[in-house]
């Protein structure tokens, strides 16, 4: 996690798929990135799988509507772009020994998604024997899988292998002409897959945020104490655990607002992690060199 966040900051990405997250309900804040939102969908039956987007905060983006019923990997963002309809953008997984049902499902949810507009989809299809650049299937999974993206109108910009000798990490898109610069990089710490990096012509609208907060400094805690004291606090009392909190923090917050006064918040820059000094940036970007060569 520590690496990726790393990556995700040296290397100024706008977008982050991940597969085979192997994450769960359990799982929480430890996994968010400074400067992204995190948008996941995770294995619900067993271990392990699960997939993920790292949206920038700069981006105005929206999930998509999914079928909670729906047990396929695969997560959908709309970034929105100069045009209204904006972007879809998503990352699948496909287990290697993948039943006809299951690919279905992943099929289903990659057809819905390319109905809906321009789409761009990346992740790991586990398809080791597909020439891509000629695309043919010699097994039904195979077959099944040219097909789909045959009808979606897909085109696959991934020529390298990306485990070993195999081209198994894929990026896809339906305008052949959002994509370019697609590159196979090193592998992510102890990942037996290498990173695929690729570009998006892409014009986003600048989002606009007017977020205030409080300043502490200029605060009125005399007025803040005083009206404190006036409340009533034996009510608490005489009501549930629940509705005496409710009854404490709406206290609380009404005389923060009153109290307190906002500013303004210019953008801030890149919250770079404490751990992450000048010579681990420096490391890091050394790292990605030595295995390019």
């Amino acid at each position: 996690m520590l690496e990726l966040e790393a990556t995700a900051l040296t290397s100024n990405y706008d977008v982050i798929g991940v597969t085979e997250t192997w994450l769960s309900e359990s799982d929480g804040d430890e996994y968010n990135i400074s400067g992204y939102t995190l948008y996941r969908k995770d294995r619900q039956d067993r271990r392990g799988g699960g997939v993920a987007l790292y949206i920038r905060n700069s981006l105005e983006a929206q999930v998509l509507n999914q079928d909670k019923e729906n047990n396929a990997e695969s997560i959908w963002v709309r970034i929105m772009d100069t045009n209204s309809k904006g972007i879809i953008i998503g990352a699948c997984y496909r287990l290697p020994n993948s039943d006809a049902e299951q690919n279905n499902l992943l099929y289903n949810d990659i057809r819905n998604a390319c109905r809906k507009g321009e789409a761009i989809l990346m992740g790991d299809f586990n398809f080791p024997h597909i020439k891509w650049e000629n695309p043919m299937g010699g097994t039904t999974d195979e077959i099944e899988m040219v097909e789909m993206t045959n009808d979606c109108f897909l085109t696959q910009f991934v020529k390298e292998p990306t485990r070993g000798e195999a081209c198994l990490d894929l990026v896809f898109s339906n305008n052949e002409d959002r994509i370019t610069k697609t590159e196979v990089r090193e592998p992510l710490a102890n990942s037996d897959h290498n990173m695929v990096t690729f570009e998006i012509i892409f014009k986003t609208p600048k989002v606009m945020t007017k977020a205030k907060v409080y300043n502490f400094r200029k605060a009125n805690y005399e007025g803040m104490k005083q009206r404190l004291t006036e409340v009533d606090w034996s009510k608490i009392e005489k009501t549930s655990t629940e509705k005496g909190w409710l009854f404490f923090k709406n206290v609380v917050l009404e005389a923060q607002n009153n109290y307190i006064p906002k500013v303004g918040k210019s953008k801030s820059k890149t919250k770079w992690p404490k751990w992450f000094n000048r010579s681990k940036k420096k490391n890091s970007v050394k790292k990605g060199t030595l295995q390019s060569i």
